[in-house]
This record gives C-alpha cells, structure tokens and sequence, in this order.
C-alpha cells in the first residue's frame, strides 16, 4: 500500500473530503490531490503536517495496513530527505524514525549556532 493509499484511508476516516485536506495543509486542491495520488512525495514536513491535521502520528501513517516499511532518512549536504524501504519490521520503522528525529534535532541546534561543520 502506497503512502497516498494510506493517507486517503485516514481522510475518509476522519471524513475529510480532499478539498477539507488541501485548505487545512494551505496547498491547492491539485497539490494534495497529487499526494494521495502518489505522483508528489509529501516530504517529512508536509507529512508531519497531514498527520497533525488528521490526528495522527507519521509513523501510524507509515505502518497503517501493512507491518514491512521502514522509513530511513538519506542526507545530502546537510539537508535531510526521506526515503521508503521495503521488507523491514514497526519495530525496525519506529526505531529510525526516532533517530531520524534525533539527527534533525542535532541539525537544528547546529545552525542555531551557525556551527554547521562537523
């Protein structure tokens, strides 16, 4: 099941239509559209957003239906990109997100201080 898939799945729960979703997120219709379509991947800001806007966690989204995605992070020149993988454990999934949030959190305090070397 494909992260758009799920995320529809948790909108109709809620009894969100798409246009309620795209005016919550601030995006056009077409943007979120495209999301739950699966043609735009949403990024880990936008998804934390979708995910507080339905009431849920990432990570719920993520493992909703199926117990093999592990979410992992890739960096490239500081900046940190979000990729799926497929065949790996919820406890594998949850344990990367939380180092994921980690690596941001060091990230952030880094350039608060402008100390962006390693």
């Amino acid at each position: 099941m494909k992260i758009g898939d799920k995320i529809r799945i948790f909108r109709i729960q809620k009894g969100y239509s798409q246009e309620n979703m795209s005016q919550l997120l601030g995006i056009s219709l077409n943007a979120y559209s495209k999301i739950e379509r699966g043609e735009t991947d949403p990024g880990f800001s936008r998804l934390e957003q979708i995910a507080e806007v339905l009431e849920t966690s990432i990570m719920e989204i993520l493992a909703h239906g199926e117990k093999n995605i592990n979410y992992v992070q890739n960096c490239l020149n500081g900046l940190v990109g979000i990729g799926y993988v497929i065949n790996q454990s919820h406890d594998e999934l949850k344990h990367n997100i939380d180092t994921l949030n980690k690596r941001l959190h060091v990230l952030e305090e880094r350039l608060k201080k402008k100390d962006i070397t390693q």
